[in-house]
């Protein structure tokens, strides 16, 4: 949760109820609510990538896929395709002071911007057509400069740098309460993303 409502956040309501769920008989799934604070997504995603948390429940593997969920403000599913090293000018929850040293990822990522290494075109093709899910999906280019894509820029980034089989990366804007998909239904888009990832990448 952020800004004026601190009590829930549509895309937690939505992949919780994947959270544990196992996908294509070998794909478990695991559902992890980040804080929208800088210092902590800082220390949280590089830990994820590296396996390095110590969490009851941390998986035993690197994670194959991340797929980051985030409340959008338009009535389509967005699937950002790429995310920017500077510009994270608008504070997070702890206040006024909670925005990243120079307004940018952390300087050892050396790259501008970053752009996930997933299908993204063939992939809302998918969710459109195959999965008939129309057209209130589609990719996006800008994804808002916000903790969103600061979290979407460190996960890149991460994968980026792994000296292991790159990670799949993909961030996922959800519409806000009232748009044309119910929070089952945008649990079912994600799993279906999940599920064309594994089939098309293994």
């Amino acid at each position: 949760p952020f800004g004026e409502d601190l009590t829930r956040n549509r895309s937690w309501d939505t992949v919780v109820q994947l959270d544990n769920q196992v996908i294509c008989d070998c794909v478990h799934l695991v559902a992890e609510r980040l804080p929208v604070e800088y210092q902590s997504v800082t220390k949280i995603i590089p830990a994820r990538h590296r396996n390095s948390s110590t969490a009851p429940g941390s998986p035993t593997k690197p994670f194959r896929y991340f797929v980051h969920c985030g409340a959008g403000a338009s009535d389509v599913v967005r699937i950002e395709v790429q995310a920017f090293h500077d510009g994270y000018f608008r504070p997070g929850n702890r206040g006024a002071d909670d925005v990243p040293p120079g307004f940018s990822a952390p300087s050892w990522y050396p790259w501008p911007m970053v752009r996930t290494s997933v299908d993204v075109p063939t992939l809302v093709e998918h969710l459109r057509i195959d999965k008939g899910w129309g057209n209130h999906i589609e990719q996006s280019e800008d994804a808002g400069r916000y903790l969103c894509e600061y979290t979407y820029y460190l996960s890149l980034a991460e994968a980026i740098e792994s000296d292991r089989d790159m990670p799949l990366v993909l961030f996922v804007h959800v519409p806000p309460s009232g748009g044309p998909y119910s929070d089952s239904e945008l649990a079912q888009i994600v799993r279906d993303i999940l599920e064309w990832l594994h089939t098309t990448y293994g």
